[in-house]
């Protein structure tokens, strides 16, 4: 099992001193340039920024935005920008109680940069030299995953429950996402993501009166290859409130018969919401 840990408290992104251009437009349509590498969004709610230009042209006008990926690799091309438009040397503070919230288009990764443009009166390329520090608010969070785990039915289409990330204290989870891959069905295998809770870490239940061995199912289910990617989190509230959960996949057949297998990627996202 190859299983994938990550936990974070908040951070600053430093960008370094990087050059940006324009497109010789106006701000109608900017031109994106990305500063920061791909950012797990588990860890991304609110952001605070510091930005410095130097040797910048009269005419250059750059603000801070964002674009977000299902797996960091390609981007989804609609590009969030926020503030406003400046060409200003030196500091630039965002100082105020105000946090940039980094919701919209909400994918798997996120990454930084400016979105730039030419001032009234310029049809020229403007140039100028950015640094950005990226202040990211404190979330308590961690992103498991297994890859190309084994499961099967038991010939009916009645959903069992395969453990594949976990156990982790339901202290840290407030929300969470999953991020479920199909392949190499046999052929009528349908597969769901799923949760047990517990006190003990060896008697599981669905945390809803279910009895041992009970599970919930959240999220898409798939019964063809593929991968469904988590956007938006869901709160995380079983009735019965446990000390632990673990995660993995509800299998059933999509309609009875022989017993189904297939391989299941699993990655989970959790997060504090306080």
């Amino acid at each position: 099992m190859t299983i994938m840990r990550a936990k974070m408290e908040g951070q600053v992104v430093d960008t370094g001193l990087k050059r940006l251009w324009t497109a010789k437009a106006g701000t109608g349509s900017p031109l994106w340039i990305p500063m920061t590498g791909a950012i797990n969004t588990t860890l991304v709610k609110e952001v605070r920024q510091a930005r410095w230009l130097e040797a910048v042209t009269p005419k250059f006008l750059a603000r801070l935005a964002y674009e977000m990926s299902d797996d960091g690799v390609t981007w989804s091309g609609t590009v969030t920008g926020t503030g406003s438009y400046l060409g200003t040397e030196g500091w630039l503070y965002n100082d105020t109680s105000t946090l940039l919230s980094v919701t919209t288009d909400q994918r798997l990764f996120v990454r930084f940069g400016a979105q730039t443009a030419n001032d009234t009166g310029s049809s020229d390329v403007e140039h100028a030299l950015a640094r950005m520090l990226l202040a990211i608010k404190p979330v308590v969070g961690g992103t498991l995953a297994a890859a190309e785990q084994l499961v099967f039915s038991q010939g009916t289409t009645t959903r069992i429950f395969h453990p594949l990330v976990g156990p982790v204290s339901i202290a840290d989870v407030g929300e969470h996402r999953a991020s479920l891959k199909l392949e190499s069905g046999s052929g009528d295998v349908d597969v769901i993501p799923a949760f047990q809770v517990s006190n003990d870490g060896v008697t599981w239940s669905d945390g809803e009166g279910g009895g041992a061995d009970s599970f919930s199912t959240f999220g898409s289910s798939r019964s063809s290859a593929g991968t469904d990617y988590g956007t938006t989190f869901t709160t995380f509230a079983p009735t019965n409130v446990k000390r632990l959960v673990r995660w993995g996949a509800g299998v059933k057949n999509s309609s009875a018969g022989k017993n189904e297998t297939g391989l299941v990627s699993l990655r989970i996202d959790h997060r504090r919401t306080t």
